[in-house]
């Protein structure tokens, strides 16, 4: 088995897997954010293609197995997390027109409540990250975020709390909760535990 890590090449790797995953990542809270899975994938896609956005393809690192993506971590600085919100909001609009993006505009600021606010500078967000699930088990995602870790001393990121299986994976791999944000949506609560590894940069 030929395994390695690298960032996301357009022209080397597949557009529609990478998107897939990174849908796959938090079904629930992305069928909010891009509709249902198929207009969702196809509204990531066009996002990856729009420099500076989240999907930009130097923020996306892909896992291969004999050269097929099996893994995808979206992530960056927190330094670089606040202008990467505002070009990503006009992606979408760009995207979805603008009419279509006004109505989204009270779901997204919901959704906004749950993600985590203050990141350092110097910290890596990691943004979504997902291993296919015919390849879990393999520490395909464990040898993902360690590879992150070597360079960035701080991580933080959010897991669904109706999703015990990742939190499990994290508490494993040293993360702790640090919040809970949760709303209630259509008569439900969703929500996510904010959570961290590691020390600052002193």
């Amino acid at each position: 088995m030929n395994f390695r890590i690298e960032n996301y090449d357009p022209a080397k790797h597949d557009a529609r897997t990478v998107a897939e995953l990174i849908y796959e990542a938090d079904t629930e809270f992305n069928a909010m954010l891009y509709g249902n899975r198929e207009s969702g994938v196809a509204v990531i896609q066009k996002l990856m293609q729009i420099e500076n956005t989240y999907f930009s393809s130097r923020y996306i690192d892909c896992a291969l197995i004999d050269g097929k993506v099996v893994g995808v971590l979206v992530g960056y600085t927190g330094r670089q997390k606040t202008k990467l919100n505002a070009a990503t909001g006009k992606g979408f609009m760009r995207i979805m027109g603008f009419w279509a993006f006004l109505k989204k505009m009270p779901t997204f600021l919901r959704l906004e409540k749950l993600v985590t606010k203050q990141i350092e500078g110097d910290s890596f967000y990691v943004n979504s990250f997902c291993v296919d699930p015919a390849h879990r088990g393999q520490r395909i995602g464990e040898r993902m975020l360690e590879k992150i870790a070597e360079e960035y001393p701080k991580i933080y990121l959010e897991v669904n709390i109706h999703n015990e299986r990742g939190q499990k994976f994290y508490q494993r791999l040293g993360f702790h909760a640090q919040a809970e944000n949760s709303i209630n949506y259509k008569n439900k609560k969703i929500g996510a535990y904010s959570m961290v590894r590691g020390k600052s940069h002193s």
